[in-house]
């Protein structure tokens, strides 16, 4: 019996040492790998006209939206999760860059540019579902405003109204964004072309932070259209910041 006892001391004098090494040990945390995305918060859905969040999979840099359950089933036009690959747009979009751009189309590119800057139909109907959005969470909120004086839980009601808000402040952007600024001259926008077709140079076999800072600076907004798998691009290029092509390109 005596033996069993010191079996039993020695196990547990062991333990306890284990216990204090684990204590002491400094903890090795990996960092986390950074993945960089070439198209970061110039995606759009084309259903809500909410940015689109990144999201990295097998490997490969894809973009999505999840709309909320309740705002999907009211819309009844989005579906609950919209993804999008990045590679399949990155090429096709640095060809129809480097293509209207290119020394040989520029001259077309001018004029087309300089008889493009009204407002045109895609615009317009921006501006439209822009208005409409915000109409629609003024609604809401106003909802909620009741419910939350009929005893709600406040917590709810809050909850509710912090995802409207974010999708108005949304709405007044995509608004902002489509209000067409001054007409340029022909100078001006041949300036302008020639200033873009200076900072494409190296697009082609360019890293994905090479082409983000080129895509930054060209002012490119896409939305995708998931119902007709289409990528709408535009572009307003930091060269006319001041004084926008109304519409874009």
């Amino acid at each position: 019996m005596p033996r069993t006892e010191s079996v039993v001391d020695e196990l547990f004098a062991e333990a306890q040492a284990q216990r204090s090494i684990g204590e002491h040990r400094k903890a090795v945390v990996k960092p986390r790998r950074r993945h960089t995305y070439a198209l970061s918060s110039l995606i759009y859905c084309g259903s809500c006209n909410r940015r689109m969040s990144g999201a990295w999979n097998h490997g490969q840099a894809h973009y999505r939206c999840g709309f909320k359950t309740e705002y999907a089933g009211a819309t009844g036009k989005h579906a609950k999760w919209v993804y999008l690959r990045e590679a399949d747009i990155t090429g096709r979009l640095d060809e129809s860059l480097l293509r209207h751009f290119d020394p040989e189309n520029m001259e077309a590119t001018i004029a087309a540019l300089t008889d493009a800057q009204g407002p045109d139909d895609a615009v317009l109907a921006r501006q439209e579902a822009a208005r409409r959005t915000m109409a629609d969470c003024d609604k809401r909120l106003a909802k909620y405003r009741r419910a939350l004086e009929e005893g709600v839980e406040p917590k709810v009601v809050a909850t509710w109204t912090q995802e409207v808000e974010a999708l108005r402040l949304t709405a007044e952007r995509d608004l902002r964004e489509a209000t067409p600024g001054a007409v340029l001259t022909e100078a001006e926008v041949r300036a302008l072309v020639t200033a873009v077709h200076s900072g494409l140079i190296g697009l082609r076999g360019a890293s994905a932070e090479q082409r983000a800072a080129i895509y930054g600076a060209m002012g490119l907004r896409l939305t995708y259209h998931v119902d007709r798998a289409k990528v709408v691009v535009e572009a307003r290029p930091d060269a006319c910041t001041q004084v926008c092509v109304g519409g874009g390109t």
